[in-house]
């Protein structure tokens, strides 16, 4: 019995759950974060002039994973943030 009680008490490990909108530019000029893309690829974002697209390559999803504890939100979105754009520019073969 007090072992169903403990389990019932434990508190639950479940992510974070936080909508943030924060300004991209603010994540691309951060220089704390190692995993940063490179300018091989170029990203436009809303309403920023793009070049004329000559190729398009289809759609990839690229899921941000972070290791967020211990960060602010803040932060934990912009490593989130840089991420993605570093798997977008690898695209689906950079995963063997």
């Amino acid at each position: 019995m007090a072992l169903s009680f403990a389990v019932s008490m434990a508190g639950r490990a479940d992510g974070r759950n936080v909508e943030l909108l924060v300004p991209i530019a603010d994540a691309m000029a951060a220089t704390k974060f190692s995993d940063r893309p490179s300018d091989a690829v170029k990203f436009f974002f809303a309403t920023q002039k793009s070049p004329e697209i000559l190729v398009k390559l289809g759609s990839y999803l690229a899921a941000p994973r972070t290791g967020a504890a211990g960060l602010s939100d803040q932060r934990a979105c912009h490593e989130a943030f840089l991420w993605t754009l570093v798997e977008l520019k690898n695209g689906p073969t950079s995963r063997c």
